[in-house]
């Protein structure tokens, strides 16, 4: 696997991130509610569930996945240098 492919894996089943993803657009979704007329997307998409076609939750989406991948490649850098000092100990010992 590339490097790219291992931190997203780890980010995908080792992190928070769906739930958080989750927390989210619905603390979004019920911002939305609240803003009503006051939102051009709210009033171009009453009544549906368009989260996906919004900008600014697509953008607050793609922040956090990108914090989930910084998070999990420092957790893997870290496992990768635990790793790599374990295996050099064993060999001096």
């Amino acid at each position: 696997m590339r490097w790219r492919e291992i931190i997203a894996t780890i980010a995908d089943q080792f992190s928070n991130y769906a739930t958080l993803r989750d927390q989210l657009l619905d603390g979004l979704n019920e911002a939305r509610i609240e803003l009503d007329e006051e939102c051009s997307f709210v009033v171009a998409y009453t009544g549906d569930d368009h989260q996906e076609e919004c900008g600014r939750c697509y953008v607050a989406t793609y922040r956090l996945w990108e914090a989930a991948l910084e998070a999990s490649e420092k957790a893997y850098q870290r496992w990768l240098a635990r790793a790599a000092l374990r295996r050099a100990a064993e060999r001096d010992a």
